[in-house]
């Protein structure tokens, strides 16, 4: 089974759970998840591309997305954080199928603090969560989306992985724009799909609208729409025993040969290798999975070494009876009941 079904709670749209992983399997969810290594390294393999990511670092898996998660040498705390895009979308229209750019350490100053602001809102989420504070979770849980839409939803492909692209941040109306283009493409995209029927959809001419699509993603709007096509033909090489020839056509391709051509130039090799490769690794079987969770107690005792590691100043007291975690993302004193001996003196800023 390679769909792992996320289930959350009638009164929040999120869940966080912190992990030791030795194995996570091949598996997607019809959510965003968003891996935050809190110790160690792990290897994630995401689609096409497979990468080790250390302390500190911030990766995003969107909706439907084929992915996995392995150990290295190193042990490891993952906080893992999935988030119901359907309670969001009404707020923000197509961010099912948007594209986010996972981050390590960025060199430019306005990408890095936005960075720092989104592990600091997710510590912030996981830590409420257990306080059962869920008006405030929700709030955060917006300012975190706000803030990936923002910053980290433009992208461009270097070597064929995406990455941060600077140029047009800030620039809302473009965001709006592709957020749409993306989300009709994946709405569409097992069927023939030419620029021409967007173009009436966007009312715009195909050479403008060519040029949009290539200035923001590096990519053409062929490109783009096979790339999405050959994204979601891995979870029918993996999940089914479908033919290549069908799985193609499934796919919107005319014609088997351009399946596998488009296939090779993201994941470097053929899709019937591909599948003999890596079936073998795809699903949740109980065998197959494995890994250690955190209780609550031991969940605080990890958010409140985090947020000494970042020069909060946390004062360890017995005789403190109003035992309490003071956080302020906006510069404004709050208190949280904290079953620890643990007070947090400075706000977050």
């Amino acid at each position: 089974m390679l769909k792992e079904n996320i289930r959350f709670s009638p009164k929040t749209h999120i869940k966080i759970q912190l992990v030791d992983i030795t194995e996570y399997p091949i598996h997607y969810h019809d959510c965003l998840e968003i891996i935050f290594v809190m110790e160690g390294s792990v290897i994630i393999k995401d689609g096409y591309y497979v990468s080790t990511i250390k302390k500190g670092d911030l990766w995003y898996v969107g909706c439907g997305d084929l992915h996995s998660i392995t150990k290295t040498n190193d042990s490891n705390i993952l906080l893992i954080m999935h988030v119901d895009l359907n309670h969001f979308e009404s707020i923000f229209p197509g961010i099912k199928s948007a594209f986010f750019a996972s981050i390590t350490k960025n060199n430019n100053e306005s990408i890095e603090s936005a960075f720092k602001k989104a592990k600091e809102q997710i510590v912030d989420i996981g830590i409420n969560l257990l306080k059962n504070k869920l008006d405030r979770v929700e709030n955060t849980t917006i300012h975190l989306i706000q803030n990936l839409v923002s910053k980290f939803q433009y992208f461009e492909l270097n070597r064929n992985k995406f990455a941060n692209e600077i140029n047009h941040k800030n620039n809302y109306v473009m965001t709006e724009r592709i957020s749409r283009i993306v989300g009709y493409i994946y709405d569409n995209y097992d069927r023939k799909l030419t620029l021409g029927e967007i173009t009436q959809k966007e009312h715009l001419n195909v050479y403008y609208l060519s040029h949009i699509i290539k200035e923001a993603t590096k990519i053409s709007f062929q490109e783009l729409l096979n790339l999405i096509r050959v994204k979601n033909s891995e979870r029918m090489l993996l999940g089914t025993n479908k033919k290549i020839s069908e799985i193609a056509l499934d796919c919107g391709f005319s014609a088997k040969r351009y399946y596998i051509n488009s296939f090779k130039k993201w994941y470097y090799t053929d899709p019937d290798i591909y599948r003999r490769i890596h079936l073998p690794r795809a699903g949740l079987e109980s065998n197959k999975k494995k890994m250690l969770s955190f209780n609550n107690e031991e969940s605080y005792k990890i958010f409140l070494k985090y947020l000494q590691e970042q020069g909060i100043k946390v004062e360890y007291n017995k005789n403190i009876k109003d035992k309490s975690i003071c956080i302020d993302l906006k510069n404004k004193g709050e208190k949280y009941v904290n079953p620890l001996n643990f007070r947090v003196i400075y706000r977050l800023v």
